[in-house]
C-alpha cells in the first residue's frame, strides 16, 4: 500500500469543518470536562476520552459531551500514563538541543495517543506508529498550527481594534471566548483529519 502524506488543503478545510460540524458539542465537553476535573478518578476517565475525540470526529461518530462519563476509558488508564510518562521524558532532553528537535519529536508522536486508544497498540508501539504514519508530514503539520496561529493572532488583533472603538466590555470578552473555543475546535478538527489521512500508513 502506498505511504499517504498529509494534504495541507485538505486539513485545513476538513479541520475546519469538522469544527463547525462539531463546535457545539466540542464546547459541551470542555464544559463538562472544565466542571469535573477536580473529581479524583473520574477526571482521569474524561482526560482520556477528551484525548479520543479527534478519532470520533474522524469516523464521523456523533458525539455527545456526557460520553466522557464512559467508565471504559478508564480501562486505557496504566497505558495512557505510560504513554505520556515516555513522551515527556523524551522531550525534556530534546529541548537542550536548541528546542528544534522537541518540536520535530513532539509533531511525530502527535497520533500516538489515537493509535494507543483506536488500535490498541502498547505505548512503544504506539509511538513508533505515529513516528512512521507521521513521516514526510511533519513539516505540513507544523505549517498548519502555524497558519492557524497567525489566524488567531489576526482575529485577537481585530476585536482589540474594536475594543479601542469603545464597542461594549462583554462585547469585548464574548467575541474572545468565541475566538478561542472555535481555534479549540479547529484543533480537534485537524487532529481529526491527520488521523484520518495518516492512520493506514501503519498496520
Amino acid at each position: 500500500m502506498e505511504k499517504q502524506t498529509l494534504q495541507f488543503n485538505e486539513t485545513l478545510v476538513d479541520g475546519i469543518t469538522y469544527a463547525i460540524m462539531n463546535f457545539f458539542q466540542l464546547v459541551g465537553c470542555l464544559i463538562l470536562y472544565l466542571l469535573t476535573i477536580w473529581i479524583p478518578y473520574v477526571n482521569i476517565g474524561t482526560t482520556i476520552a477528551m484525548s479520543y475525540l479527534p478519532v470520533k470526529m474522524a469516523k464521523e461518530e456523533a458525539i455527545s459531551p456526557t460520553h466522557i462519563f464512559n467508565a471504559g476509558y478508564r480501562k486505557h488508564m496504566s497505558h495512557y500514563f505510560v504513554l505520556l510518562g515516555i513522551m515527556l521524558i523524551s522531550l525534556i532532553p530534546s529541548l537542550c538541543f536548541f528546542v528544534v528537535p522537541a518540536i520535530v519529536l513532539y509533531w511525530a508522536w502527535s497520533l500516538s495517543f489515537y493509535f494507543l486508544l483506536e488500535k490498541g497498540k502498547s505505548p512503544i508501539e504506539a509511538l513508533k506508529a505515529s513516528y512512521d504514519a507521521t513521516d514526510g508530514s511533519k513539516w505540513c503539520i507544523f505549517g498548519i498550527y502555524v497558519v492557524i496561529g497567525i489566524a488567531y493572532f489576526i482575529a485577537y488583533f481585530i476585536v482589540n481594534k474594536l475594543m479601542c472603538m469603545f464597542i461594549p466590555y462583554w462585547i469585548f470578552i464574548t467575541l474572545n471566548i468565541v475566538i478561542v473555543l472555535f481555534i479549540m475546535t479547529i484543533s480537534y478538527g485537524l487532529a481529526a483529519s491527520m488521523w484520518k489521512q495518516l492512520k493506514d500508513n501503519v498496520e
